[in-house]
């Protein structure tokens, strides 16, 4: 590698996430201090009252919660309302909720009177502020129950514990679950509000497709490399940060069409349902080998921490190695199989209704084998870009192009790279794929019953992801925020009950806390250059936006962003805790090990 990447310095220490979480802080308050005074009335009240210890706990997120003592009635003969009305006020002031309106038990019953309360020790309140209750609904009656759950539409499964939901998500999963040939929606911990449907999201699905829970970025991905002759000890930050640029500017014309080749025309050209969902050329070829905005980014990590060394090193990883992520996806080339399906189905009348209907596609239609074909040519078409990309980073990090591949000529490997469309090897062995996946697609899965009534018959079923990293296809990365690390973790194959509990899918990353629009104003009240952090408000604090100290995270990794819309938006505050995301799936996933970013690139002119 060359000398000067290179410094004497210590790498940064280890350091576990820094992504903070704008949620009330959870506490557990000891039972005198929650205890307030409440009175309950009865009609008749025949037994002296005695103490109950509850746990209230946010609906949206249990991690916010607080112990409580509270008297109650040892009996009355009719129902009332006090206690319920208690523990309401109660939460405004332990959990902080403005406005907590309805109650439910751990099993989602709604609690709408007293005798709803749970009189068990330590039993847990879940409160809400309007939301429907988050979770999975249990009941230990038959018959009645069973048949609701049936009317309400397919079983929602909710993996997250300790990391925060927001409610409007958390109505989106529960109404996509409604959809016809919904077999099971699955929120995972990184779920967030999208458009219309959730992002962080699988869902089960037989019969049909819906691509607008796809999404309009089709095969985004990430793929991950090993550098192996970088050496991890001696890196410096600084100087392989300043040689990266222009990876935002398109490859050029001549070499992309040599990378897209079979992708750049329709197949078979004589299908028009095919033509017409069939991006132009333009559309394929402008925005080729570069990453995009939004959460898109190419990360120099070091491998900082090893929880199972023997399944890291069949990975082809050790301790303190060097590794590329690169996140990107189809940039306009999904949107626009999207758009042109939408349209084409709206204007025959498809799908029916508004709001989160949907608009399906049945197997064995015309019309679906050619949304699959433009579907999986878009997926090829974002696999392909993170290898340039990957190419790019490579070339401008080593010295090898200082000129940003902006020649029309091949360079000296890059044939060989595309002869095996970016196979095992990169720049003449200077990076290593280790790791490619979608997280935004369908997968086609045959699998055993479906947990409905399927028994043991393999049966075909769509699996939908929008923001859900397969667990079908081995070891996959987790990022946190730009100021966390990555988990690798390896999903629980043999476990068949996990793998239908989780919908085949693993959370893509931390997921968003803040919308952008509200990371805006926060975030400008915490970079103020006048130093304050803190506040609220937007502006900075009337001291203005200090970018220089959103450019170093707080675990020491170095920020390569020049859009300050874009440095401001994915600040580590808006995302959620990586750290808690993972925990939620311990039940589906074991961490192989840590990574800790270097150098996070987003965008540079």
């Amino acid at each position: 590698m060359p000398s000067d990447l290179t410094t004497s310095h210590e790498a940064p220490s280890s350091s576990s996430s820094s992504s903070s979480s704008l949620s009330s802080s959870s506490s557990s308050s000891s039972p005198s201090a929650a205890a307030d005074t409440i009175t309950t009335t009865a009609t008749t009240t025949t037994s002296p009252a005695t103490s109950l210890r509850l746990t209230l706990a946010s609906n949206a997120n249990r991690s916010v919660k607080s112990v409580v003592l509270v008297p109650v009635p040892a009996s009355h003969t009719t129902p009332t309302t006090a206690l319920r009305a208690a523990l309401l006020d109660l939460a405004k002031r332990k959990l902080r909720i403005k406005k907590p309106l309805r109650l439910y038990t751990s099993r989602g019953a709604e609690i709408v009177d007293d005798a709803g309360v749970p009189r068990d020790a330590d039993a847990v309140v879940l409160v809400s502020a309007g939301e429907p209750f988050v979770g999975t609904t249990t009941s230990t009656t038959a018959g009645p129950a069973t048949a609701a759950a049936a009317e309400d539409g397919a079983p929602v499964v909710l993996l997250a514990e300790s990391a925060p939901v927001d409610p409007d998500a958390m109505q989106q999963l529960r109404a996509t679950a409604r959809l016809p040939g919904m077999l099971r929606a699955v929120g995972l911990p990184d779920l967030c509000p999208g458009n219309r449907f959730p992002v962080g999201a699988a869902f089960v699905v037989e019969g049909r497709i819906y691509p607008e829970l796809i999404g309009g970025d089709i095969g985004c991905g990430m793929t991950l490399y090993t550098l192996p002759t970088l050496s991890a000890d001696r890196i410096n930050a600084a100087k392989i940060a300043a040689r990266l640029h222009s990876l935002d500017r398109p490859y050029p014309r001549s070499r992309t069409r040599r990378w897209l080749g079979d992708l750049l025309s329709p197949d078979p050209p004589s299908n028009t349902i095919t033509s017409e969902l069939t991006p132009a050329a333009a559309v394929l070829e402008d925005a080729f080998g570069t990453i995009g905005a939004g959460n898109h980014f190419a990360e120099l990590q070091v491998v900082d921490e090893v929880r199972d060394a023997a399944a890291l090193a069949a990975l082809g990883l050790d301790a303190g190695r060097a590794v590329l992520l690169v996140h990107s996806g189809s940039r306009r080339v999904g949107k626009d199989v999207l758009d042109r399906y939408v349209d084409a189905a709206r204007g025959a009348g498809a799908g029916g209704g508004g709001g989160n209907s949907g608009l399906a596609v049945a197997e064995g239609t015309r019309e679906f084998a050619a949304y699959m074909r433009e579907h999986d040519r878009a997926c090829a078409w974002a696999r392909r870009n993170r290898v340039v990309i990957a190419r790019r980073w490579v070339r401008m990090v080593f010295g090898l192009d200082e000129g940003c591949g902006d020649d029309d000529d091949d360079d000296e490997d890059e044939a060989a790279d595309r002869a095996a469309e970016g196979g095992a090897e990169l720049c003449g062995g200077r990076a290593v794929k280790l790791i490619d996946i979608w997280h935004n697609n369908v997968e086609v899965l045959s699998v055993g019953g479906d947990g409905a009534g399927g028994g043991g018959e393999e049966r075909r079923r769509f699996v939908h992801r929008k923001g859900a990293a397969p667990s079908t296809h081995g070891i996959v990365p987790i990022p946190g925020s730009r100021g966390a690390r990555t988990y690798l973790v390896r999903p629980l194959t043999d476990d068949a009950a996990a793998q239908e509990r989780c919908g085949y899918s693993l959370p893509h990353g931390a997921g968003r806390l803040l919308t952008r629009t509200k990371a805006r104003t926060h975030v400008a009240s915490l970079y103020s250059a006048s130093g304050k952090k803190g506040g609220s408000g937007g502006g900075g604090g009337g001291g203005g936006l200090d970018t220089r100290r959103l450019l170093t995270t707080a675990i020491g990794s170095t920020v390569v962003c020049e859009d300050r819309e874009l440095l401001v938006e994915e600040a580590p505050e808006a995302y959620k805790d990586i750290d808690a995301v993972v925990r939620d799936v311990a039940g589906v996933a074991e961490v192989v090990a840590v990574l800790r970013p270097i150098v996070s690139y987003k965008y540079r002119a």
